[in-house]
């Protein structure tokens, strides 16, 4: 498994100091090198280097959102079509992984922002919309390999062991952070095919956890990605005519080549 996804937690203290120059050049360049799931969406990636302003602005908007403070934060914006959630979750997740890598310390911080003294400072141009935020800064403890983290066994996630042909491929997956880690993957394998389901939650705040469960599918195909690409592996993501399965939504059907 690549050394990025090893490494990756969530960081919620971090030092009182901003990042170096050379830092933030791995901040930009990571958010101008991740790719799209879904190209056809428009996105805006702010990197907000003064992270005080961030905080008061944000923190004060809705007293549901637990924040985390930070130096700075990277502010995740799209235009709302199908598909832009685990859009977002894909590209942010690619940053993640690559600042992780640096070790700068990153968290996943979701929740509705909506206010008019946000979209005056973070402009909403072409109808984008504030989806989520990362907070970022250089951890008070230095990022260390993780090799025990708690998650679900890979046949709870496949439903089928073909995913063994692809092995790397589905620890990376199992390896993905999620909201309250929920971990909503379901996978059914079909020879080099993989069909990608989430979990579909009801009851209580059930539109809220769905959205969340949105972010953390493109943020496990991040996870794919980037361990394909580590092993040369060619893979690419393809939208096909599947319905949808008693308690889970298809997302896409991952191909290797």
């Amino acid at each position: 498994m690549i050394r990025e996804i090893k490494l990756r937690k969530s960081v919620r203290k971090y030092k009182n100091e901003p990042l170096k120059e050379k830092s933030e050049k791995i901040v930009n360049e990571s958010i101008n090198e991740a790719k799209s799931l879904h190209g056809n969406i428009k996105t805006k990636i702010i990197f907000e280097k003064n992270g005080e302003r961030f905080y008061k602005t944000a923190s004060t908007l809705t007293k549901s959102l637990f924040f985390v403070k930070s130096p700075h934060y990277i502010i995740l914006m799209s235009e709302e079509k199908e598909g832009y959630l685990e859009n977002i979750g894909f590209i942010g997740e690619q940053i993640v992984l690559k600042l992780a890598g640096a070790g700068i310390g990153t968290c996943w911080i979701g929740g509705n922002v909506n206010d008019k003294k946000f979209s005056k400072e973070y402009s909403t141009e072409y109808n984008l919309e504030y989806i989520a935020c990362i907070s970022v800064g250089y951890p008070e403890e230095d990022l260390v390999e993780i090799t025990d983290r708690k998650r679900k066994d890979l046949d709870e996630i496949f439903k089928d062991n073909i995913y063994k042909n692809h092995f790397e491929a589905a620890k990376a997956l199992q390896a993905a952070p999620s909201a309250t880690n929920r971990q909503p993957w379901n996978i059914y394998p079909e020879d080099t095919n993989w069909d990608y389901y989430i979990e579909e939650f009801s009851g209580i705040m059930s539109d809220k956890r769905n959205d969340l469960a949105a972010i953390d599918a493109g943020i496990g195909l991040s996870h794919i990605l980037m361990e394909s690409n580590r092993k040369g592996e060619m893979i690419n993501f393809s939208k096909e005519p599947k319905k949808d399965k008693e308690g889970l939504r298809y997302i896409t059907t991952i191909k290797f080549k």
